[in-house]
């Protein structure tokens, strides 16, 4: 199950679809909770551990891609007020 969690996280980190990721994050809170729960054994421990590496690469590149569409945000907001400020300046010309 967290393995298919991870993929899907990383299919809405792609697609840039933040409440997607938000959603999945939650679920794959409960889930790795209820997996570690439920380890007993060494052999569980060693595929619960190989899941949670590959998570936490998920969870990075989530958070890179995040970083990165946050920045861009940034950068066309700024240049969208640039454009109000001239227009603003050359309507009252």
């Amino acid at each position: 199950m967290i393995g298919e969690l991870t993929e899907q996280l990383e299919t809405a980190t792609q697609s840039k679809d933040w409440q997607q990721v938000a959603d999945l994050d939650q679920n794959l809170k409960r889930n790795v909770g209820r997996k570690v729960e439920l380890c007993k054994t060494p052999e569980e421990a060693k595929a619960l551990m190989d899941d949670l590496q590959k998570l936490m690469y998920a969870y990075h590149l989530s958070i890179e891609a995040c970083e990165k569409d946050s920045a861009e945000l940034k950068q066309d907001n700024q240049s969208l007020h640039r454009g109000l400020q001239a227009s603003k300046q050359y309507l009252s010309i």
